[in-house]
């Protein structure tokens, strides 16, 4: 009696239900760790997609004073290069908008009507010609003419195009030529912009 008490057998029903539990917890959180990796890099794919097109890429800390601040006047409108029939183009809009002058500041710009804008959140971007106008260009490209073909006969010479983007209710992106020339797309125009003024110099601190 005193031997069974002094090497006792070994109670394995708990341990092996205690090791199983284990084993099984440590399966189910590599499944989960490999599920979020593939869930990760699947959701990366589309970002990393759009990089390699090079239509949109974010400048952060850009101030909208480097080239677009100042004040403007519309000086011309043509047809947008998708028009390809007749009653596309919003005339009466053309008659009001061109000649008029638009004010583009830190906290508002200000213009007619629905360039005027009183909560501007801007971000300067650059795009390639085939992200200019949303994608316009890029949707019109084919084997015959690319989109930076159609980019450079409108005027852009740089690659890639610094652009405004007001974030107000128009949505309007103001595409840079230089730093005196801007061009914006509106209901299948396109309008022109001179400058008429430059944006009042920083003050020193």
């Amino acid at each position: 009696m005193q031997a069974l008490f002094e090497n006792p057998k070994p109670q394995r029903g708990p341990a092996l239900a205690i090791a199983l539990f284990a084993a099984l917890c440590t399966s189910a959180t590599v499944g989960a760790q490999s599920a979020a990796a593939g869930t990760g890099e699947a959701s990366a794919a589309p970002a990393e997609a759009g990089a390699r097109r090079g239509t949109m890429n974010i400048q952060p800390g850009i101030d909208t004073t480097d080239r677009f601040s100042g004040g403007w006047k519309i000086a011309t409108s043509e047809a947008a290069p998708w028009v390809d029939k007749p009653g596309m183009i919003e005339e009466s809009e053309v008659k009001r908008l061109v000649g008029a002058n638009v004010e583009i500041s830190k906290k508002r710009i200000d213009g007619p009507a629905p360039l005027a804008c009183r909560m501007p959140h801007y971000e300067v971007k650059r795009y390639s010609a085939e992200g200019l106008f949303e994608g316009g260009l890029g949707e019109i490209a084919d084997a015959k003419i690319s989109a930076d073909q159609i980019a450079t006969k409108l005027g852009f010479k740089a690659r890639p195009i610094p652009s405004l983007v007001t974030g107000c209710e128009a949505e309007i992106e103001y595409h840079a030529i230089d730093n005196d020339h801007l061009i914006f797309a509106l209901n299948n125009s396109l309008y022109r912009l001179t400058r008429t003024r430059a944006a009042p110099a920083a003050s020193k601190p």
